[in-house]
């Protein structure tokens, strides 16, 4: 990956360039939060199972195959994995009703406190990093990310807005 520009021109941006620092800004995210979700490890999640949470709240009764496309593993892998959410409660596995040799998953309340949990012990870990940034820049960056939300959401229902709301 090409290593960004500090330049603050306003020049015009090719759907490329925007799509590397997207991901360039979602891989440098991650890495500061990781640290802090290994260290509190909410409920004993690894980040796997936090990712399949996280869908699941936006995406309730999903097929195991969606959860695995979203995480990023195998269909064993994430049947293990959320054989082990089932087994703690924290996902439930449902009969679809219209076949009942399919199963949905589902959030469940404890999933979705421990999602809350996790999610804001990544708020914590980033917000330091804003505090030194002037109301009106963080206005912007608010913004910014509100209107970026939909392209990245496609696809995909967004997350509950009760599901780790928090107003800072």
């Amino acid at each position: 990956m090409r290593k960004p520009s500090n330049s603050r021109s306003t020049s015009t941006r090719s759907p490329g360039q925007v799509a590397e620092a997207v991901v360039e800004l979602t891989l440098l995210v991650t890495h500061l939060v990781t640290p802090a979700l290994r260290r509190s490890r909410p409920k004993h999640l690894t980040l796997s199972q936090l990712r399949a949470l996280d869908f699941l709240a936006g995406n309730p009764d999903a097929a195991l195959s969606a959860v695995a496309d979203y995480v990023g593993l195998a269909l064993p892998s994430t049947s293990a994995l959320v054989d082990g959410l089932v087994r703690r409660g924290l996902v439930a596995r449902l009969d679809a009703p219209e076949d009942r040799r399919r199963l949905q998953l589902r959030l469940t309340g404890a999933g979705n406190r421990a999602l809350c949990a996790a999610l804001a012990v990544a708020q914590a870990a980033l917000a330091p990093r804003f505090a030194a940034l002037a109301p009106r820049e963080r206005a912007l960056i608010a913004r910014t990310l509100a209107r970026l939300r939909p392209f990245v959401t496609r696809g995909r229902s967004p997350r509950s807005p009760a599901v780790g709301a928090r107003s800072n």
